[in-house]
């Protein structure tokens, strides 16, 4: 049972004592004396409980806050380790994306590294990996040279170089 449960059953059964007094006191000093005391205590079992309930909902509230905030950093921490990761050879329609947004790549294999290649060198890259069966790795970078998530590519445009033969 929660603390909230738990001052609804207290208060439940103090108002069934307010109830039998008020019905059993008559004129009777004493028993109206409990019966008033008794409401002042339920009157502030109730302030208590709107306050917990204010307070848990608060606490919920915040719960789903953290959550999505979590969740969120949780999809940029992949997102940031993909960049840094980097990935086999780009496709041609991932390739002129980045191309025509001034974009480089670096290229790595082993302990080659290859730094501001261009659309032609990934190109002539792939043409190694395909030859050779050489392991290699592409690093996409931003027009300002730094590293940046891999291109997207339209749909419509991915189709478009398929139909190319690229």
């Amino acid at each position: 049972m929660s603390g909230a449960d738990d001052y609804e059953h207290a208060l439940g059964g103090l108002r069934g004592h307010i109830v039998y007094g008020e019905q059993t006191a008559g004129d009777t000093p004493v028993a109206w004396v409990q019966v008033k005391v008794a409401l002042s205590y339920l009157r502030d079992a109730e302030r208590v409980l709107v306050a917990e309930r204010t307070r848990a909902e608060a606490a919920e509230a915040e719960c789903a806050r953290l959550t999505t905030e979590r969740d969120a950093a949780r999809a940029e921490a992949a997102g940031l380790r993909a960049v840094v990761e980097g990935r086999p050879a780009p496709t041609d329609a991932e390739v002129a994306a980045h191309d025509a947004a001034g974009g480089l790549w670096i290229v790595g294999s082993g302990g080659e590294l290859n730094p501001w290649v261009s659309a032609a060198g990934v190109r002539y890259h792939r043409a190694r990996v395909e030859r050779y069966g050489e392991p290699l790795w592409f690093l996409a970078l931003s027009a300002e040279r730094r590293p940046c998530p891999w291109p997207t590519v339209a749909a419509e445009a991915a189709t478009a170089l398929a139909g190319e033969g690229r």
